[in-house]
């Protein structure tokens, strides 16, 4: 576990009742149709995409949808999206519509940190500080805590990098090889380098902060007993 478009571009031009004459430079533009490139010319006209002059360049809008709108799931949760919301809350609710589903968050906006009373009956991530085994930090996320078991496996934390997300608990799926080296790859380091390390939760919590230790990538080998073992 762990979401969630067309545009409309306008012809820059005369409008109605302006003169319609040519500039010196004016030259024809290209209509792209059905996959071919044609003129628009006299009276026949087709219903397709302008492309203007690759000369004029228009400066890209962003456009930030409200906070209560936005929805994603949490594995795809970037370093620009914990930026801007340090808490994300599951979507438990079912009111995403037909794309949401337990891996849905959304960020949560109440006044003032998350109490741990609330993250007691909800599900949350909170955008974490880890500090790796060379001194240096990352950032990422993890959950809360529960009063009766702090162990990494409630927490799952996630160190997010501009290539990916990067989980340090794995449950029972052992990292192979390969996955560990795209792991060491986005991180930029060496096993070495990177474990043992500690991470901390950023801020917007009531009370201590969120803290934890990780020897390596975490693997569950028994579900009764809890017991891990370590990977590197």
């Amino acid at each position: 576990m762990r979401h969630p478009a067309g545009t409309k571009t306008r012809r820059s031009g005369s409008s109605r009742g302006e003169s319609q004459s040519k500039p010196s430079a004016w030259k024809p533009m290209v209509v792209k149709s059905q996959g071919r490139i044609t003129r628009s010319s006299g009276k026949s006209r087709v219903a397709c995409s302008v492309t203007a002059s690759p000369r004029r360049r228009f400066a890209s809008l962003r456009v930030v949808a409200p906070a209560w709108k936005v929805q994603k799931q949490v594995y795809a949760l970037t370093l620009e999206d914990l930026r801007r919301f340090p808490v994300w809350e599951f979507r438990l609710d079912g009111e995403g519509g037909k794309a949401q589903d337990e891996s849905t968050v959304r960020p949560y906006t109440a006044a003032g940190p998350l109490d741990p009373l609330d993250a007691a009956e909800r599900m949350f991530v909170v955008r974490a500080v880890f500090r790796l085994a060379d001194g240096s930090s990352m950032q990422g996320y993890c959950s809360p805590a529960l009063r009766e078991d702090d162990s990494i496996g409630v927490m799952q934390p996630v160190i997010v990098t501009e290539c990916g997300q990067i989980p340090l608990w794995c449950g029972t799926a052992a990292p192979d090889s390969e996955r560990l080296a795209r792991n060491y790859a986005w991180l930029g380091k060496d096993a070495e380098s990177v474990f043992p390390m500690e991470f901390e939760s950023d801020g917007q919590w009531v009370g201590c902060p969120i803290t934890g230790h990780v020897p390596g990538f975490l693997v569950l080998e028994d579900f009764q007993t809890r017991r891990t073992r370590t990977v590197v």
